[in-house]
């Protein structure tokens, strides 16, 4: 997605600075960047930069944006998904593995850096702020012998992308199989649309699930959208 996307250059100010979609929040980004670079409370930086962003009105975007929300081991569900939106339901998305700023660290800020991983919570929150709509994979763990590990982000970015109704159309989840019931990821979940199929009657049912809720977020069908992956990610699994 264009408005998330800078590989141009090294400096933060410049990251929006050919935005041709409408956005929210430029002019706090700028002083965000300001306060990052030149204070040492990075982390009183990060907390003002969000307490102000939870104070703008809600979102009005013309350009409808999903946000993919996941757990790190689990990209290639979010590629699926971000696929699924882009090429099939003519969505513009923004996924944390397709932004050139977290992939290849454009901004040449080391991660050593005492700066960088608030650097990085702000680029979330601006993608938050900008995406009209959520839709978070809850996952099992990959090794059955493995212990599972929740998302702290997850939960996080599920409730700030939503919106402020207690139940939002806009809002998500795709359950994989192994996930039974939904519920068990937390009650939250069930204050958003629930794409977890309960009986398989055929292969791609969880493809299908979540095409038919990205294709019924009130906007008219919209041409093909450029999706940033690499090939055509492997199809959301339908057994446990």
């Amino acid at each position: 997605m264009a408005s998330f996307t800078w590989v141009g250059t090294e400096d933060l100010r410049q990251r929006y600075a050919e935005v041709e979609d409408d956005m929210v929040g430029l002019d706090k980004w700028l002083d965000f960047v300001e306060s990052i670079m030149s204070s040492e409370d990075h982390r009183g930086v990060l907390a003002e930069f969000i307490r102000v962003l939870q104070k703008l009105p809600d979102r009005i975007l013309a350009t409808p944006r999903l946000f993919v929300s996941h757990r790190m081991d689990d990209i290639d569900y979010g590629e699926r998904i971000a696929w699924l939106a882009s090429r099939k339901a003519g969505l513009d998305y923004w996924l944390d593995a397709h932004d050139p700023v977290l992939v290849y660290n454009t901004y040449a800020i080391p991660k050593t850096d005492p700066r960088y991983p608030f650097i990085i919570a702000g680029i979330i929150e601006m993608a938050l702020l900008n995406c009209t709509h959520v839709i978070a994979a809850h996952t099992p763990a990959r090794i059955a012998s493995s212990k599972w590990i929740p998302s702290q982000w997850i939960p996080y970015e599920f409730g700030r992308a939503k919106s402020r109704a207690v139940f939002s159309t806009r809002a998500a989840g795709w359950f994989h199989p192994c996930v039974r019931p939904p519920e068990s990821r937390g009650e939250y979940v069930l204050l958003a649309d629930v794409c977890a199929p309960p009986v398989l009657v055929s292969s791609g049912q969880s493809d299908q699930a979540v095409k038919h809720w990205l294709r019924h977020q009130g906007y008219p069908r919209s041409p093909k959208k450029t999706y940033l992956g690499s090939g055509t990610p492997s199809a959301l699994p339908d057994v446990c």
